[in-house]
């Protein structure tokens, strides 16, 4: 909750707290925010109404906020915590059922060095709806973890796994299970998929505050900043010393932005959401081209900048960090497509299975 008497507040600026919209009218400054499915009360961590999932888990209170794990876990919309849920395990005859959320955040510079410039035409609800379209059910013989990947059924087993769960008819579920029982899948999980992408770019966010940030959960986000020739410069040994890796990361790849040509609006510049192995690519970064995004500069780049940021976050989430290098990293399909990037199937099972990716499970 707020410090009575020692906050500042600016009628210019209503969100608050994890990035969600304030409605101060109701119980004073920074006391109600309206998260997209329930109202949430700081001052005691709960929320004012059932979370829309109850059903699907009942081992929860469905008042609480992200199930009661505030540390290590944030609250998406008031309704899912970043892990694997599974509703029910997957046995002979009778089909499995769990949730996978697709989480990563991305903060935005807005002040001094790395400050993004025409910064006012991303539009982060398009940003998130783009991503949200990559929402889809999958079916797999198991659930991924960090040692294996899921065996992602496809095709015509794929078409029988989906009428032995959905069918409202108990013999035509039948039919089907013995179908893929024959194919030698004798149980299987029907696997919902959640994309939770934000970017927040929120007034007098510096390269300090944007780093401190990231330092506390580097899984699950990202910076997006404008290279400039003065940034390593501008960061005090103080702040250097509290995240050396990630600065040293910046300072490298920060190199790589200012190369951009005139035919480039950004560059991602990671590999996989946590990282590759390359010691400047752990981190999760979208370098802006400072041609468009650099002070003074006039935005005219052929993608509008929202889908430059889709198409860039994308590729950082892919297995290699090279253009045209192989594997799904830039197959100009989904979200790596030039002209309406969003999160296709394959991208997203490409995601999951990614080994990089699902060290963050």
């Amino acid at each position: 909750m707020l410090v009575p008497h020692r906050t500042f507040s600016s009628p210019e600026y209503r969100y608050g707290f994890q990035g969600q919209e304030k409605d101060d009218e109701v119980k004073g400054n920074g006391n109600s925010l309206n998260y997209k499915y329930r109202m949430h009360d700081p001052r005691v961590g709960r929320f004012f109404a059932v979370d829309p999932l109850i059903k699907e888990y009942p081992h929860y209170t469905p008042y609480s906020f992200s199930g009661n794990k505030v540390i290590a876990h944030r609250e998406i919309e008031g309704m899912e915590d970043l892990s694997i849920h599974v509703a029910n395990p997957a046995t002979p005859n009778r089909p499995g059922n769990a949730t996978i959320t697709i989480t990563m955040a991305h903060k935005v510079v807005t002040q001094g060095a790395g400050e993004l410039h025409n910064r006012t035409s991303i539009s982060p609800s398009n940003y998130t709806a783009a991503y949200d379209t990559g929402d889809t059910t999958l079916y797999s013989t198991n659930l991924p973890s960090q040692t294996q990947s899921a065996n992602f059924l496809s095709g015509k087993q794929e078409k029988w796994a989906r009428k032995a769960v959905n069918s409202r008819k108990p013999r035509t579920r039948k039919k089907y299970n013995r179908k893929l029982a024959k194919a030698g899948i004798s149980s299987f999980y029907e696997v919902n998929v959640d994309y939770s992408y934000t970017i927040s770019s929120i007034p007098n966010t510096t390269l300090n505050d944007a780093v401190n940030w990231t330092s506390n959960n580097v899984s699950g986000r990202g910076i997006i900043f404008n290279p400039e020739t003065t940034l390593r410069s501008s960061v005090g040994r103080t702040n250097y010393n509290l995240n050396r890796s990630i600065y040293s990361s910046i300072f490298t790849v920060n190199n790589m932005g200012l190369s951009l040509s005139n035919n480039e609006g950004a560059v991602g510049l990671s590999s996989g959401m946590l990282g590759g192995s390359h010691p400047s690519l752990n981190y999760n970064f979208v370098a802006g081209n400072p041609s468009f995004f650099g002070a003074g500069s006039t935005y005219s780049f052929s993608l509008n900048p929202t889908k430059v940021l889709i198409h860039e976050v994308g590729h950082n989430n892919a297995a290699v960090n090279l253009h045209g290098s192989g594997g799904y990293e830039y197959n100009q399909n989904g979200t790596q497509s030039n002209t309406n990037p969003k999160p296709s199937r394959q991208n997203t099972k490409d995601i999951i299975n990614d080994s990089t990716n699902r060290k963050s499970l």
